[in-house]
C-alpha cells in the first residue's frame, strides 16, 4: 500500500521556476523580493544547505526583528556549501553576528572570509 504523495514533473518545474527567480533576485541583492521565494523553497526542502543559507541571508537584510534567526539558518549548513556561497557565508555570518552583538564571532567570521577570498 502506497501512502506517499506522488511528485510530478510539474512540481519539479515549479521549483525550478521559483529557484531561478529567487536566484536572479538574490544576485541583484534584492533580498526583500527573494525572501518569500526562498521561504517557499525551504519549506519544501527543509534540510537543503543552499536554500537554508540563502533564506538566512535574505532574512538578515530584510527582516531584522530577530538578529539570531539568520544565524540559525546559515551556520548549521555552512560546511556543505559550494562555490561562491561557501565563501560568502562567512561574510554574511559576520554581519549577522555583528547585528546580534556577538562581536568575537563576527570578527572570526570576517577573518575567515578574508582568508578565503581569492586575490
Amino acid at each position: 500500500m502506497f501512502s506517499a504523495t506522488p511528485v510530478s514533473a510539474q512540481d519539479n518545474n515549479d521549483d525550478l521556476q521559483v529557484r531561478t527567480e529567487a536566484d536572479r533576485l538574490f544576485a541583484e541583492k534584492n533580498y526583500n523580493a527573494a525572501f518569500p521565494l526562498y521561504s517557499q523553497l525551504l519549506s519544501i526542502h527543509r534540510k537543503d544547505p543552499y536554500y537554508s543559507y540563502r533564506f538566512g541571508v535574505c532574512q538578515l537584510y530584510s527582516d531584522r526583528r530577530d538578529p539570531e534567526s539568520p544565524i540559525q539558518y546559515m551556520q548549521p549548513f555552512m560546511n556543505e556549501l559550494t562555490g561562491d556561497d561557501a565563501i560568502m557565508v562567512y561574510y554574511h555570518l559576520g554581519v549577522a553576528f555583528h547585528q546580534a552583538y556577538r562581536f568575537g564571532e563576527a570578527l572570526k567570521s570576517f577573518e575567515t572570509f578574508l582568508s578565503r577570498v581569492p586575490l
